[in-house]
């Protein structure tokens, strides 16, 4: 019987395995595979807005051959690093493209659901999916669609509503380019809670897919997801915090921070500060699960998802030492 322990790791198409990649590496691949629009756009430009997602697989392999010619096959788990574009980085390529060119008109507009909501804004729509318990989970919905107008075909004309005599208008013109539309569904209640995100996080993801379904810096491997839509995955599984923001190209400028993010690192800082007027054991307890729970080095490497994750665990533990204490002097 032979049998082996063969080793995997480095680049396998699209993906590394069992070996984070470097920057440069990442840079090299992106500019090889990754066709874009025009003679004018540089790859250089967009390189920063790649995220390397990680995830974690258990594979069946082959590690050895038995004497009859039958292989030997093992359960094996492997890690992939797999580069995603992130969502402002699709916009900017977008906005890029129809801007060298002075005839295109380029949109992307909500698409309005069958059974709009009065109490929503346009675009967004609500789904309730039956769990099997009697009870219901409430997810926010919102569509969108990227399209690209030859800029004098296009015409408002106006849709008289003979119900309601409301009149709206609808765009028309020859098409460039048309995508079908994108759509993204967030749940309404998070694991400690509401999510006050919820919306947001819908109209990104939706925008961010409707790009893509446009073939805008769609990356091989990775398909119209965004970075935000596999953050946002693996954060709703509740493990272990799996993604590996990195900057592709070494030495390059970092993408811009959302004011989202700039906003929920002050948060997190703020709930750190009324968490430690409560308990500093708890502060302790949850620096400890940030770092080794969670990996996340400090604030500033932190993504949206695992931001939101932090003010949530944060309210939840304030929540409780407020208990404690009440119940301490009752």
């Amino acid at each position: 019987m032979e049998a082996g322990t063969t080793r995997r790791e480095g680049q396998e198409g699209s993906r590394w395995v069992n070996q984070r990649p470097t920057g440069e590496e990442v840079a090299t691949w992106f500019r090889e595979n990754v066709a874009l629009h025009h003679e004018d756009l540089q790859h250089d430009d967009y390189i920063s807005g790649l995220t390397l997602i990680q995830q974690e697989a258990e594979e069946k392999e082959v590690v050895g051959w038995q004497d009859s010619g039958a292989p030997l096959i093992e359960k094996r788990k492997n890690l992939y690093y797999v580069p995603y574009a992130k969502v402002e980085t699709r916009v900017k390529y977008f906005w890029d493209l129809v801007r060298l060119h002075e005839d295109w008109l380029g949109v992307i507009e909500a698409v309005p659901p069958v059974e709009p909501i009065k109490s929503l804004p346009p675009g967004f729509g609500k789904l309730a999916i039956a769990t099997g318990d009697s009870r219901a989970v409430v997810f926010v919905t919102y569509s969108a669609r990227a399209l690209i107008y030859e800029r004098d075909t296009v015409e408002m004309k106006p849709i008289v509503n003979r119900q309601t005599g409301e009149t709206r208008f609808e765009r028309h013109g020859r098409l460039v380019m048309a995508g079908a539309p994108g759509t993204k569904m967030v749940a309404t209640l998070g694991r400690y809670g509401p999510d006050n995100f919820s919306l947001m996080k819908a109209e990104t993801g939706a925008v961010g897919r409707a790009l893509g379904l446009l073939g805008m810096l769609v990356v091989p491997g990775s398909g119209v997801a965004t970075a935000e839509d596999m953050q946002e995955a693996i954060a709703a599984e509740g493990g272990p915090t799996q993604t590996a923001p990195q900057q592709a190209a070494e030495g390059g400028e970092q993408a811009a921070l959302t004011d989202d993010d700039d906003a929920l690192r002050r948060r997190v800082t703020a709930l750190i500060g009324d968490l430690q007027k409560l308990d500093e054991k708890r502060v302790a307890g949850f620096r400890t699960w940030v770092r080794d729970d969670r990996k996340i080095a400090s604030l500033a490497d932190a993504t949206s998802p695992q931001l939101r994750g932090l003010v949530s665990k944060l309210e939840k533990e304030i929540a409780e030492a407020n208990d404690a204490e009440q119940a301490a002097e009752g």
